[in-house]
């Protein structure tokens, strides 16, 4: 959980955690993740600079920018570039790192978790067990077994 997920960035990156898991799993072996829907991007947060995390405190002030888009090669893959700049106990820091996070069709997920002998049992929206509408979902929390 926590978006762990959107790090495989390719089908075979997904196949080779997933027959991974399956070889530890017993037979009817759970296995829940969420994964970020990619018909759920939102085009407001590309390509500009966003204030994301605002910290102020006594000894730590921390401003947390990003600025995020598409991978040119692949669209559902976003490229998180976030920039921090902090002043911690009066040191002053600035870092700029790059992540690439992977939104995955959920038709995409069904089909890679059958062809890795894994059963969905369930598609979620959230924590709270609210129905997935690929539509509307910005998240989907999947629920399957070991076949």
């Amino acid at each position: 959980m926590g978006i762990a997920f959107s790090h495989l960035l390719t089908n075979n990156d997904v196949q080779t955690f997933l027959r991974g898991l399956h070889k530890i799993l017993r037979k009817d072996g759970l296995l829940v993740f969420d994964a970020r829907n990619a018909k759920k991007i939102g085009e407001e947060y590309l390509n500009k600079l966003l204030v994301e995390h605002v910290i102020t405190e006594s000894r730590l002030q921390l401003l947390m920018l990003a600025c995020n888009t598409r991978d040119p090669r692949n669209r559902n893959i976003i490229v998180w570039r976030p920039i921090y700049l902090m002043n911690e106990n009066g040191k002053l820091d600035f870092q700029m790192r790059e992540r690439k996070l992977r939104w995955f069709l959920s038709s995409t997920l069904k089909k890679l978790l059958a062809q890795n002998h894994f059963k969905l049992l369930r598609c979620y929206s959230g924590p709270f067990k609210e129905r997935f509408d690929e539509n509307e979902n910005a998240t989907m929390w999947l629920v399957s077994v070991a076949k």
